[in-house]
């Protein structure tokens, strides 16, 4: 090979510069390079497989949320029913309590009228045993004859009438 312009000490020099410059990138730069592309495909499928995890947890999480908001919405409006109920029933007990109430005013008042009644009855009797009597006295102090008994009984009348016609 001479012939051609190698020389077989620089080619073999070369080729064992190559094998050690190969053994050197190999033990230094690509075995490392390798481990941390590894370590980072690891890594990316570590975080992928965490990602696909937290979804599902979330997903979980969602569907414990629904169910739980779809609990308190129940229990809402079990609540509202449950107060709506117990505010017919307060109800009807205040109206049921404003009824007796009610009749026992009428019923009071009724029997107060019935008293101021009977008050007004006996008074009147009493006026009415007055205004006799008086009539009574009246006429037997004048009694003299018959025609001025007739007069003064009428005299007596008018009187009476004029005085109880315009009180009542």
């Amino acid at each position: 090979m001479g012939k051609i312009g190698i020389d077989w000490k620089i080619l073999l020099g070369q080729i064992i510069n190559f094998a050690i410059l190969l053994y050197l990138l190999k033990r230094f730069v690509y075995t490392p390079f390798l481990s941390l592309l590894e370590k980072r495909r690891s890594k990316i499928e570590q975080g992928i497989r965490n990602s696909e995890e937290i979804e599902k947890k979330i997903k979980k999480i969602r569907e414990k949320e629904k169910r739980i908001l779809d609990n308190a919405r129940e229990k809402a409006i079990q609540i509202a029913k449950a107060a709506e109920e117990k505010g017919k029933g307060l109800s009807e007990k205040i109206i049921s309590e404003g009824e007796k109430e009610r009749e026992r005013i009428i019923k009071e008042a009724m029997e107060e009228a019935a008293r101021k009644k009977e008050e007004i009855r006996k008074r009147i009797e009493k006026e009415a045993i007055k205004t006799s009597i008086i009539l009574t006295e009246e006429i037997l102090k004048k009694k003299l004859d018959k025609k001025k008994d007739k007069n003064l009984i009428e005299q007596i009348l008018m009187k009476f009438q004029n005085e109880y016609g315009r009180s009542s």
